[in-house]
Formats: structure tokens, C-alpha cells, sequence
């Protein structure tokens, strides 16, 4: 067996990333955020940085990129199919 390489410092930025995305998202969910009673989005993110930073393959950096993705185009879907827009508009007049 060969002993497995060192992630790079891109990777490690990725990793403090997903982590800081999580964290993020659970100080929304305890502030009030209308969330599911059990976010997804931690678990996505916490499990992407373990694939970056524990993965041993050459393209582990990227399930951290579309992790992160996936989580941001779902949140603006989510966030324009309930309104999110129009109920934080100001009304005229």
C-alpha cells in the first residue's frame, strides 16, 4: 500500500469552506429560518468535506464544488418557488 498523499491547499480551503457553509446554515436554522425539522444542507456539506478531505482519489476536490452548488442552485429554486422575493419587496404607496 502506498502511503496516501497530502491534501493540496486548495483542498484544505474547500474543506473550511463546506465546514463554514454548515455552520452557517444550522446558525440559520436555530435563529428561525423556515428549515426543515432536519436541515439537509449540513449533512450534505459536512459529508462533501469528509470526501475532499479523507478521499484518496484526484478528483475529490470537485464533489466539494458540486456539493456546494447543488445546495446553492436548490436554495435559490426554493427560494423563488415560495415567494421569498415578493414577501421581502416593498409594497408602493
Amino acid at each position: 500500500m502506498t502511503p496516501k498523499s497530502q491534501p493540496t491547499p486548495g483542498a484544505m480551503l474547500n474543506v473550511v469552506g463546506l465546514v463554514v457553509a454548515a455552520a452557517g446554515i444550522m446558525i440559520q436554522y436555530v435563529s428561525g429560518v423556515d428549515y426543515p425539522t432536519i436541515p439537509p444542507g449540513p449533512i450534505i456539506l459536512l459529508a462533501a468535506a469528509a470526501v475532499v478531505a479523507f478521499g484518496r482519489w484526484r478528483w475529490s476536490p470537485v464533489v466539494g464544488l458540486v456539493a456546494a452548488l447543488f445546495l446553492s442552485i436548490g436554495g435559490a429554486i426554493a427560494t423563488i418557488v415560495g415567494n421569498g422575493f415578493k414577501r421581502n419587496a416593498r409594497r408602493p404607496g
